[in-house]
């Protein structure tokens, strides 16, 4: 385990290298290493834990190791030069605000064990662009795309039943949305403001608008 806050602050860091021995980098751990470029995880590594990365501003690449099963509150949050993220096979859930701001992440592959995106999870990644979301997704959070401006095609797989309050909320460039059958309930406000949407089908399983 690598401990609260053990390197919080650390503004000179530039890399670090995290051994197969470790299970568990704690919350908080390397927030505030806003110089700390090169990070890599190793499998073996099981819990990314609250804000372990938070204000990491220098950091550009993440791939998260098939062992992680939880990326967790605000992991990454603002980590401003984020460009590409490697979720792997394994991981079942992408916690609260975990990528809010990343503001230069510009697209995202939610492999098929994920079956939560938690609410604001990509929050105000206003230059993503390409979403995946694959089937085994069952649960998409309110807000989880709020302010994605760049954000143009959503296919919303047969496995999620509900999409949530603002979950699509100011999407201004999203132009194509496909929504399977298995979809039961469309939430308030879901894709208010998306202003280049243009016709949208809704299927037959749908109950609830």
């Amino acid at each position: 385990t690598i401990g609260q806050k053990a390197f919080q602050g650390c503004i000179s860091l530039t890399s670090i290298f995290i051994p197969s021995s470790v299970t568990n980098i704690a919350s908080g751990a390397f927030s505030g290493c806003r110089d700390l470029k090169d990070v890599v995880l190793n499998e073996g590594l099981v819990v990314i834990d609250v804000g372990a990365f938070q204000g990491c501003t220098a950091l550009t690449l993440i791939k998260i190791p098939s062992t992680v099963t939880a990326i967790t509150e605000h992991a990454f949050a603002g980590c401003t030069k984020l460009k590409e993220v490697v979720l792997n096979e394994g991981l079942e859930t992408i916690g609260e605000l975990a990528f809010l701001r990343c503001e230069s992440l510009t697209s995202i592959i939610i492999p098929s064990s994920v079956t939560k995106i938690a609410p604001g999870a990509f929050q105000d990644c206003c230059n993503l662009k390409e979403v995946v979301l694959n089937e085994g997704l069952e649960t998409i959070g309110g807000e989880a795309f709020l302010h994605c401006e760049s954000l143009t095609r959503i296919i919303i797989p047969s496995s999620v039943t509900k999409i949530p309050p603002g979950a699509f909320w100011d999407c201004k460039n999203l132009k194509e949305v496909v929504l399977n059958e298995g979809l039961e309930t469309i939430g308030q406000k879901a894709f208010q403001g998306c202003i280049s949407l243009t016709s949208i089908f809704i299927p037959s399983s749908v109950t609830n608008i």
